[in-house]
């Protein structure tokens, strides 16, 4: 996994209602050291995940997954279908709610 912002050029962005009970193992498992990170990590293209918690303290969460391209990110989805939706369906419970806010390209 790299490690410069120079080379990151699409994000994906969600937003994430988490409830009180389970926002430490949220954490974990989304954040930049975790699962869905080690997961991901596994393709040289993926440069890194940033997670953060709104200021309010309602368990409202903004995720960005960083790739080199879209094309890249597509491609590994593509590759890992059946283990991205086995990892999606396992850790659907740690949240209320999940939204795409949308990707985006560095200019």
């Amino acid at each position: 996994m790299a490690d410069t912002d120079s080379e990151a050029g699409y994000a994906i962005a969600f937003e994430y209602l988490v409830p009180q009970e389970t926002r430490a193992a949220f954490e974990r498992t989304y954040g930049s050291a975790g699962d869905w990170a080690r997961f991901f990590g596994q393709d040289p293209s993926y440069l890194g995940t940033e997670l953060w918690a709104l200021g309010d303290d309602d368990g409202r969460y903004l995720l960005f997954d960083r790739w080199r391209s879209a094309e890249d990110y597509r491609a590994f989805r593509t590759r890992h279908r059946d283990e991205y939706d086995r990892r999606s369906a396992e850790t659907a419970p740690l949240y209320a709610s999940e939204r795409l806010i949308g990707e985006m390209l560095r200019r």
